[in-house]
């Protein structure tokens, strides 16, 4: 088992945030930007079926509107399971 003073965990800590900003890290945006897209047509869907649609079901619309943005994609899957009305 091993005990380290305050100070000493501290200096690891840093030591470990050094090395992480020290790596460059590189984003595939070439993969993700499909991916991207999908959530972003998927927030729309859901917010257009949102507006069309007269009601709602346990939340206001509004309120189901943010979940579906807040929270992508299980907010719009929650929306469309649970809140939409049939």
């Amino acid at each position: 088992m091993l005990i380290r003073t305050g100070n000493e965990e501290m200096a690891v800590v840093a030591g470990a945030l050094g090395m992480l900003a020290a790596k460059k890290v590189t984003v595939p945006w070439a993969a993700l930007a499909p991916l991207i897209v999908l959530g972003l047509i998927f927030v729309i869907y859901c917010w257009y079926d949102i507006a069309s649609s007269p009601r709602v079901r346990y939340l206001p619309k509004w309120a189901w509107a943010l979940i579906s943005v807040a929270s992508v994609p299980i907010g719009g899957i929650l929306y469309l399971l649970v809140g939409r009305e049939h």
